[in-house]
């Protein structure tokens, strides 16, 4: 057990050993294809014979973060032989002035649904620990310091001139 700062820190010991199973969690934190842990990421998939990535959040910001994931899990498992291939499948872009692309959306959508749905299952908290009590919220009101609130009154102001502005 390991995290992901220490697989790259000590590489040339964890390198050395062709693992069973390598599992991860929080699949989301190797999404960048361009970044070093990435490529250790890669490494640690091409030693190990079975791999599973285990998260909560497997898509923090767009689907386009899946590439990475399904790579891990299997070499070629996005379909795609490169990230590019599978950006420019899924993604929706528009050509800003610096000349770099801004993901505005995705699109066939139905094609990723159905990977995920053979490689993912999903286990909720119910399922797994069903005397877990409901959760419970406590209140706790705090007084503003006289600071505080002149600096609340002032933001309050001003943002109701800017809303009536606008309006």
């Amino acid at each position: 057990v390991l995290g992901y700062e220490t697989l790259v820190k000590s590489w040339d010991i964890v390198g050395l050993v062709q693992w069973d199973r390598a599992i991860t969690d929080e699949g989301h934190m190797y999404k960048g294809t361009h970044t070093t842990r990435w490529k250790f990421m890669q490494d640690l998939r091409d030693i190990s014979k079975r791999r599973l990535t285990l998260t909560g959040t497997p898509i923090e910001n767009t689907e386009i973060d899946l590439y990475a994931q399904f790579e891990f899990m299997d070499k070629g498992g996005s379909g795609f032989t490169n990230v590019k291939a599978w950006r420019a499948f899924y993604g929706v872009y528009v050509k800003q002035e610096s000349g770099h692309d801004k993901l505005i959306g995705c699109q066939n959508l139905p094609f990723m649904q159905e990977r995920l749905a053979r490689k993912t299952f999903e286990v909720r908290k119910k399922e797994v620990m069903p005397d877990l009590p409901d959760q419970t919220y406590d209140i706790i009101d705090i007084e503003m310091t006289d600071y505080q609130k002149d600096i609340y009154t002032q933001a309050a102001e001003s943002l109701a001139v800017e809303i009536e502005n606008e309006l």
